[in-house]
Order: C-alpha cells, then structure tokens, then sequence
C-alpha cells in the first residue's frame, strides 16, 4: 500500500480559481470581439469612401447628361441664344467639381461655399430653364411660334438628382469623416 503523504497533492479547485479562470477567458473573448469590431469598422469605412468617390462620379455624369441633353433640345428647337444653354451647362459642371475638389482636399470652409454657391446657381439655373418651357414667339431674322418644350423637364430631373447626388455625398463625407475609435466600435456607432 501506498502512504498518502507520498502521492502527489491533489489540486483542489476553488470556486474563486474557477471564476478567475472563467474571467480571464471572458477578457480574452471580449479583447479578441472588440478588435475585430473596430477592424470592420474600419472596412466599412473605408468602402463608404469608396463608394463616396463613386458617388462623385455619378453626380457628375448625371450632371454631363442633363447639360449634353440639353443642348441637344435647344439646338433642335427654336431658341433664343442656344449656345448660353450648354456654356452655362460647362460653368455649373465646373462649379460643381471645384466644390467637390474643396471637400476631397479637406477644405471644409470652401466645400461649404461650394455648397451654397452650387445650390444657388442651380435654382436660378433651373428657373430659367422652367420658365422656358412654355410656348412663345422667338424672335430673330423672322418671328416664330415655338411650340412648349415640355423635353426640357428631363434635364431640369438630370440637374436636381445632380443636386441630392451632392447633398447626399455631403451627408456622407460629413459622417466618414469622423474617426472610429475603439469606443465607437464597442457602441455600434
């Protein structure tokens, strides 16, 4: 027979060892969780850049479309001074990049400018396009009836998605720009 004080002591465990144990394995999950939140969250923002720049893309074709569609109504109908319609077209396009050029380069004040420039210019812009639309006398080497150009609502559409397209992409811009930070990331923001 064996003497008990020869065999190997037996590890008893506690109940508080078992709750340290249970603890630190919590601590471990938890740190492991934690971090991998804040890497897809920085996934996730980083792919809203990219879609963002993909929205400024958008915005500007749409806003090319609107003008090239345009041009090509005010050529094909008796207008006066057909050729304001798509120099005017070329100027919004350009105030609309320039303003997008401001945002990219962190230049808060200017795309802010922008903004309000481009809304401004936009609204006296499609003004002047809606009150187009009705019909009337055109007058040049000859007097003539011009029927409504009811067409000209498409490129007015083209110019206000434009318009939310930018508004959209502020909203966007403003919200990337915050950083995500750990505590974000615990939140779910």
């Amino acid at each position: 027979m064996t003497d008990p004080e020869s065999q190997p002591p037996r590890r008893e465990l506690s109940v508080h060892m078992i709750s340290e144990e249970i603890q630190a394995d919590v601590r471990e999950a938890t740190d492991a969780l934690r971090e991998q939140v804040l890497a897809d969250a920085i996934r996730i923002q980083k792919t809203a850049r990219l879609m963002s720049h993909g929205l400024v893309a958008a915005v500007l074709v749409t806003h090319m479309a609107a003008t090239a569609l345009l041009t090509w109504i005010v050529l094909a109908n008796p207008v006066p001074h057909p050729g304001m319609y798509p120099m005017m077209g070329l100027v919004l396009w350009l105030v609309l990049t320039t303003r997008f050029t401001a945002m990219m380069s962190g230049r808060k004040a200017a795309a802010i400018r922008g903004l309000v420039i481009n809304l401004l210019l936009h609204a006296f812009w499609i003004a002047i396009l809606v009150d187009q639309i009705p019909a009337r006398m055109i007058a040049g080497n000859t007097m003539v009836q011009r029927d409504p150009l009811v067409w000209l609502a498409a490129p007015i559409a083209l110019y206000c998605v434009a318009l939310c397209g930018m508004i959209v992409h502020s909203s966007m811009r403003r919200r990337q720009d915050q950083p995500v930070t750990a505590v974000d990331a615990e939140a779910g923001r």
